[in-house]
């Protein structure tokens, strides 16, 4: 009879792909379902010493791994356990990139800035205390896994109402509040790679892909609703 020790460390991996193999190799030979040089080895394994890898975190890996497919970067395997925030932001990466569908912002827009022309009319002055439907491009840029993100956004904001407008010279900055104590204001957000890839999404833009945008789901629901496909 052969007795086989298995183990694994994590901390000695020096790519994600290091990661998601390692997890996977290591839950087949627990599930005695490990091959050696090609062939399944018939294993019987003791349970009370071996513990699958939990399966949520072996698919949180593979979905950084298929994030790193879409922009063409090499992430850094962290040395310490992610930050809740962390995982979050990544799971908002993985649905736009990835999966190309947008998400419920975590954050609020208190305020928008555009430019105006001093010799012309200022037409948002007419838009006051009116709730619009606001849709803008943006840059995001994030530190990931030790490698600084940069990517175009598309946000559509819905259920905001334009308190104030405040200009100087010619700069004027949009305060917003929500439309009602009912209807809390909230943005849905989509990244891309770079400007080609928004400008195109935004030729086949119409009022379904809006909906979809104002019905997207935050990260966290994501994650809770096990949305991964």
């Amino acid at each position: 009879n052969l007795k086989m020790n298995i183990s694994f460390d994590l901390n000695h991996a020096k790519k994600i792909r290091d990661i998601v193999e390692s997890v996977y190799i290591y839950n087949a030979f627990v599930d005695g379902k490990g091959y050696i040089g090609g062939k399944l080895l018939d294993l019987k394994m003791n349970n009370n010493k071996y513990k699958k890898y939990d399966e949520r975190s072996a698919i949180f890996w593979e979905k950084v791994l298929k994030i790193e497919a879409e922009i063409g970067i090499e992430f850094i395997p962290p040395q310490e356990n992610l930050e809740y925030d962390k995982i979050l932001e990544i799971e908002e990466l993985y649905q736009s990139l990835v999966l190309k569908r947008p998400f419920k912002s975590r954050n609020h827009i208190d305020t928008l800035d555009y430019k105006v022309d001093l010799n012309k009319k200022d037409e948002m002055e007419k838009y006051k205390n009116k709730t619009l439907f606001f849709q803008f491009n943006a840059t995001y840029t994030g530190s990931i896994l030790g490698c600084e993100v940069k990517l175009q956004a598309l946000v559509m904001a819905f259920n905001a109402k334009i308190l104030k407008i405040e200009k100087n010279k010619q700069i004027a900055t949009i305060t917003l509040g929500d439309e009602s104590r009912e209807k809390k204001r909230y943005s849905s957000i989509m990244y891309f790679k770079d400007n080609k890839q928004i400008e195109k999404f935004k030729e086949q833009l119409d009022n379904k892909t809006r909906e979809i945008f104002r019905k997207a789901k935050s990260a966290q629901q994501y994650l809770d609703d096990g949305e991964n496909k």
